[in-house]
Formats: structure tokens, C-alpha cells, sequence
């Protein structure tokens, strides 16, 4: 994390010193688990959930046709997964997480008359915050909660740090973006020896990885007038 930390240093002072924009970002946030086991009778049922994100976004051009950009987000999301074993629905959980997301994207710009359409990608450096997973008993009341337990951390489910590749386009008009993208996870965050409600079986090896849509605006200050 230090790395990571001490790398994004480095980039603001970059920015800084050739930024042309600062500007506030804020959106909508749709995120898909992929989570399972190796083993065919561990099945976890996922769905997706919605959540925000808010944060500052830099942008420097090194020619009006590329630059870079790089946000600083604070990303909520939100998921749900019915955890199945052995054909025996055990536990629905509720996952709510937020993370501290540093997305640095390559951005290739086609001027359209009055406004700009812009290309990005990059990667997203995903530092997990805080989060509780909720476990419901599996009724058709939901009875009250019977396990909450925060995800990051020693003997928890998720690992802290996620590395994500990233893909999206802007649309531009004056000193508003519209902004979408896709992240999607490279990196298995689920540790191994984690229990849920119950105990995996030995011989299956979790895995979790994250998807995330983004739709967000973006208002631009010129940092050069």
C-alpha cells in the first residue's frame, strides 16, 4: 500500500506542475461479484448492486489529440449472493463495501464540433476501507440478522488491495463530461481459509473478483487561465 501511496504522490505532483483541469466527479455505481469455489457444490448465486462514487478527477493533455488522467474516488458498492451447498440454500448476505480508488487512464481525444468525445483506459489501484457482510437466514420473512462481520482485514473474507483494468468514454461539452466505464478485477482478493456461515471444503479454493459500470458527471476548472 505504501507503494501505491508514494506512486500516487508522485502523480499529483506531476499534475500539478502540467495539469490543465481539476474537477469533481460523481455517479452511479453498479457492481457484479464473481465469487465461487472450485468445487461444483459450493455454489453462491451472486447479483449485482448499486452504490456511488464521488471524488476529484485531474486531466493534463499532452496534445489536443492524447493525454492522461487520474481520479482519486470514494466508491460505494454494494452486492448480494445466496450461499448454496450441497443443494441446501444456507445464507443470503448482504456485502457492502467502500474503497478508496485510484484509477490512472491513457485517454485518446476526437474533437466533434462543439463538443470532444474521449477513449480511456488504464488501470485502477483499489484500496478496500471498511465493510460488513449481513447474513440473513434463508425464509421467507429474512429473519433478523444472524451474522454481520466487516469483509478487510486478518480472518475476514476480503483481502484490502484490488487491482483493476479499466475501459470507458467521456463525452464532453463546455466544462461538463459525461462519463462510463467498465472496471473489472485482475486480481483474486478471497482468502483461502475463510469460513462463512459454514466451512468450505478443503480441497476448494474461493475466489472473488469485482465488475464494476460507472456513470458519472464531471465539472472542469482550467487550471491554466
Amino acid at each position: 500500500m505504501k507503494k501505491i501511496l508514494a506512486l500516487f504522490a508522485i502523480l499529483l505532483l506531476v499534475g500539478n506542475l502540467s495539469a490543465q483541469r481539476l474537477g469533481v466527479q460523481g455517479g452511479y455505481s453498479l457492481s457484479t461479484p464473481f465469487i465461487g469455489t472450485e468445487d461444483n457444490a459450493v455454489n453462491f448465486n451472486p447479483q449485482s448492486g448499486s452504490g456511488f462514487h464521488v471524488g476529484a478527477l485531474f486531466d493534463w493533455d499532452m496534445t489536443n489529440r492524447w493525454g492522461f488522467e487520474a481520479s482519486v474516488l470514494y466508491n460505494m458498492r454494494t452486492m448480494r449472493f445466496n450461499m448454496e451447498y450441497q443443494s441446501d440454500t444456507s445464507t443470503i448476505f448482504r456485502r457492502e463495501v467502500f474503497y478508496l480508488d485510484i484509477p490512472i487512464h491513457f485517454i485518446v481525444h476526437f474533437p466533434v464540433r462543439k463538443t470532444r468525445i474521449s477513449l480511456f483506459l488504464g488501470p485502477s489501484f483499489n484500496i478496500g476501507l471498511h465493510g460488513k457482510d449481513v447474513a440473513w437466514l434463508d425464509l421467507p420473512t429474512e429473519r433478523p440478522v444472524s451474522l454481520e462481520k466487516e469483509v478487510f482485514g486478518d480472518e475476514q473474507p476480503l483481502q484490502r488491495f484490488d487491482l483493476s483494468a479499466e475501459l470507458g468514454m467521456a463525452v464532453e461539452y463546455k466544462q461538463l463530461q459525461f462519463r462510463a466505464s467498465y472496471e473489472v478485477s485482475v486480481l483474486n482478493t478471497a482468502y483461502s481459509d475463510y469460513g462463512y456461515t459454514f466451512s468450505l471444503p478443503t480441497t476448494s479454493v474461493p475466489y472473488f473478483y469485482q465488475g464494476v459500470f460507472k456513470f458519472s458527471v464531471a465539472y472542469m476548472f482550467d487550471l491554466t487561465k
